[in-house]
């Protein structure tokens, strides 16, 4: 698909040829992200170009937007919101290049997503329900977001049991296991709901409850996902190579360890003046205090200091979408030719070759900022000089 030079002058009394302005924008999409499918290619093409035949000559603005919107209402609401999602990415990207003027995406008169707005307003519900429940989690002190999923998992078995005459209050150990079966069977998951029944049954006072009919499978034994020393080398290379922030983001993780959310929320004050301390404030609000890698000090001097995050967001004062690092790993992964990377595989190469290097469980947990140990060994790896080694202490 071949399209005009991309061009950013454009008489501001001239109305804006939306027609061509799509195919810039699908070249640039198809030259971006190469692995897109055949079927979403041809959804993609024929959602932002039946928009572009609905808006033809005149401005392109917020109330041609919502002509196009009213033109596609007989579609099926998901239907609507997924092609609605690709014109918003469209309009964004012209905005971006000032072709446009930006749109206000903020109005509740846009399409929606029926799933997210099903489950808030189940959420919403449940909370309602137990609001008892609720008030119990808040008091023995857990988390909001175990608290969320606890109440929303005793709406759902409340409901699950009341279809088939039960009660969660006496519903019968037998019962009780036939509703765990019918949740998926993973270990996170039946934890999860054996912990919120067992927290619902003590704050009720239920005699004898059936927790032990709460099965929950072993829990599936960690394993390190770092890349091969080679092949981590090839990818910081080209990552140091960009010199800019998709690459910065990357050497973050590589040289530092940081988790995917600590990058976009990094900050210039988490630095010293010499930069070369680093001082992160991770999961759980646990704090430590690093040394900077030489050469991720090198970029950070090269960077343009900032008065606040270090990858700003799209709002002022507000830090960058952990979304955003995602794609910036995998735009840097996929130009050095690295396949299956994702933010937290980096963090295993670091905290691996850390513990590779130095032999030292303990500096590899220090620089990971683990609380438990256990978990870094998840971490680390046994090399083949290690294994060499290991065979040869064999003597008798």
């Amino acid at each position: 698909m071949k399209g005009p030079p991309l061009t950013l002058v454009r008489d501001e009394h001239e109305q804006a040829n939306v027609a061509e302005l799509v195919e810039v924008y699908l070249e640039h999409r198809l030259r971006s992200v190469p692995q897109l499918s055949g079927s979403r290619v041809i959804t993609l093409s024929r959602a932002l170009r039946t928009f572009a035949e609905v808006v033809g000559t005149t401005s392109l603005d917020e109330g041609a937007v919502k002509r196009w919107v009213t033109s596609r209402s007989h579609l099926a609401s998901r239907t609507l919101y997924y092609e609605f999602c690709d014109v918003r990415a469209l309009c964004r990207w012209l905005a971006d290049r000032r072709f446009i003027k930006p749109i206000n995406w903020t109005s509740q008169s846009w399409p929606r997503s029926t799933k997210s707005k099903g489950r808030r307003h189940a959420l919403k519900e449940a909370r309602l329900a137990e609001a008892l429940f609720e008030e119990y989690l808040y008091g023995v002190g857990l988390a909001e977001r175990t608290i969320t999923e606890y109440v929303y998992e005793v709406a759902r078995a409340r409901s699950w049991l009341e279809e088939r005459g039960h009660t969660l209050d006496e519903a019968p150990a037998r019962v009780i296991a036939a509703y765990v079966e019918s949740r998926p069977a993973s270990w996170s998951t039946r934890k999860m709901v054996r912990a919120t029944l067992q927290h619902y049954w003590t704050m009720t006072g239920r005699e004898q409850p059936p927790v032990k009919a709460l099965r929950v499978p072993p829990k599936p034994r960690g394993h390190c996902r770092a890349l091969e020393d080679d092949v981590s080398a090839l990818l910081a290379e080209a990552a140091r190579n960009r010199g800019d922030d998709p690459g910065l983001a990357v050497c973050l993780m590589l040289y530092a360890g940081l988790r995917r959310t600590e990058v976009a929320r990094l900050r210039w004050e988490n630095f010293d003046r010499s930069v070369e301390w680093l001082t992160v404030v991770g999961k759980f609000g646990i704090q430590a205090t690093i040394p900077v890698h030489p050469r991720l000090r090198q970029l950070l001097l090269a960077k343009e200091r900032g008065e606040d995050y270090i990858f700003p967001g799209r709002f002022s004062g507000q830090p960058s979408a952990s979304h955003r690092i995602y794609h910036w790993v995998q735009l840097v992964a996929r130009e050095a030719g690295v396949p299956d990377v994702t933010p937290h595989r980096l963090r295993h190469v670091a905290v691996a070759t850390v513990n590779d290097n130095t032999g030292d469980l303990r500096a590899a947990q220090d620089f990971a900022r683990h609380a438990d140990p256990r978990t870094t060994a998840i971490y680390t790896r046994t090399t083949e000089r290690r294994l060499r080694s290991a065979v040869e202490a064999i003597d008798y």
